[in-house]
């Protein structure tokens, strides 16, 4: 049975200035599954994500949970559910850790919610909670990476997409972003789309994933088929 969709684009196409990116984008994003936009470098994957978050020109629908958002702001999408960690992480680095994660809560919400949303983050990632006093900009790159994710978790997103994050990670703090996103996923049941250059982790620990070339879809299917495609293999996994 397919799971229900959570969010659909319908023939988007997104254009900077006067270069089209995306053409005809249609796709349907699980509601509660890991959802991976694989595809080479300059494909299209971060550009589908910024049309989501209405960062460029886009035509088409977007919409959410049956509601269209395409022509809403920014931050009106935001604030709809959908929290965007873009490449390059975005952290306040004058800030302190905590008070980089009380940024993502600064939507109403009581004292007494945000401290136990506080505290969700801090289980989720330990690293913050012994630095939480620690300028931002003085973090390692996979604390900074955690830090952007757990900012997004903050806002309890309905959909949290996540843009390249393991961006300059040694392997082993990568294994553990992954691993947390992967528990994020599993314990709350929050809709993920990851744009990943690592192909074979985000196929590993995604459910359904979507082949993005020349600013076009050209496949979708589950993760662990693509794991298996020899196309696949060839071209994105190195083997």
């Amino acid at each position: 049975m397919t799971p229900e969709p959570i969010l659909e684009l319908r023939t988007v196409g997104a254009r900077y200035g006067a270069v089209d990116v995306l053409r005809n984008v249609s796709i349907a994003i699980p509601k509660g599954a890991v959802t991976a936009i694989i595809g080479a470098n300059g494909a299209g994957k971060t550009t589908l994500l910024r049309s989501i978050s209405a960062m460029c020109a886009i035509s088409g629908e977007i919409l959410l949970e049956g509601q269209r958002i395409d022509q809403l702001s920014t931050n009106r999408i935001s604030r709809r559910g959908i929290a965007h960690v873009p490449d390059g992480r975005g952290t306040l680095s004058g800030l302190s850790v905590e008070d980089n994660l009380r940024v993502g809560a600064i939507s109403n919400r009581d004292a007494k919610t945000k401290l136990q949303d506080l505290e969700k983050i801090y289980a989720y990632f330990p690293r913050l909670k012994e630095r939480h006093t620690q300028q931002a900009g003085t973090l390692s790159g996979g604390e900074q990476q955690m830090l952007a994710i757990g900012r997004a978790l903050m806002q309890r997103p309905r959909v949290l997409m996540l843009d390249e994050p393991s961006f300059g990670l040694a392997p082993l703090i990568l294994q553990e972003i992954f691993r947390i996103i992967d528990n994020i996923n599993r314990t709350e049941g929050l809709s993920i789309i990851l744009v990943e250059q690592n192909v074979r982790k985000a196929l590993m620990y995604s459910t359904t994933a979507f082949l993005i070339e020349n600013g076009e879809i050209r496949s979708s299917g589950p993760s662990a088929a693509f794991l298996e495609n020899d196309d696949i293999k060839k071209s994105y996994l190195g083997s």
